[in-house]
């Protein structure tokens, strides 16, 4: 009868200590199946329990590194596309978004100004600003450089300049 080999055996201790089997189980089944004695099965259990450590961690890193890529890809959603920041601008150049904002209101009950939240249609500023935005993003404000004075051929120097220092 040939002897099992002792990667093959650790690894069922393995699967066993995955499973919350107990050691006097494990031992029981691990003596009757591959008939090794109680100081081979130590040292067998110590290596599966090592091995189990090693799996249980590569565990939690992948679902760590899962959960980064989740917490990334909601962030990414979260944010707007230029396409999206065009038509929030162009809503708010139109005034059909309401914007919050806060006012002072005196209440009677404590007898002091107090701000409370108000939406107001967007301002003629705040208006022009966002076709400012808009112009900005679709490059209406990109600069044209001219040569003015040499109508775009090179400049030559008429004069040579020396500096002497005695």
């Amino acid at each position: 009868m040939a002897k099992p080999q002792k990667q093959i055996i650790i690894d069922a201790i393995v699967k066993y200590i995955e499973k919350g089997t107990k050691y006097g189980t494990i031992l029981a089944q691990s003596v009757t199946k591959w008939h090794i004695s109680k100081r081979t099965f130590d040292r067998y259990w110590k290596e599966a329990q090592q091995q189990h450590i090693v799996k249980q961690q590569g565990i939690k890193e992948a679902v760590a590194i899962v959960e980064v890529e989740k917490a990334i890809e909601a962030r990414n959603k979260e944010i707007l596309t230029a396409q999206e920041r065009k038509e929030l601008l162009t809503e708010i150049a139109l005034g059909k978004i309401e914007i919050p904002t806060k006012e002072a209101k005196w209440d009677s009950e404590q007898k002091k100004f107090v701000m409370l939240p108000v939406l107001n249609l967007p301002d003629h500023a705040v208006r022009i600003r966002a076709i400012t935005e808009l112009n900005k993003m679709d490059g209406d404000y990109a600069v044209n450089r001219i040569d003015i004075t040499s109508k775009g051929d090179k400049l030559q120097s008429n004069f040579d300049v020396t500096l002497k220092l005695d």
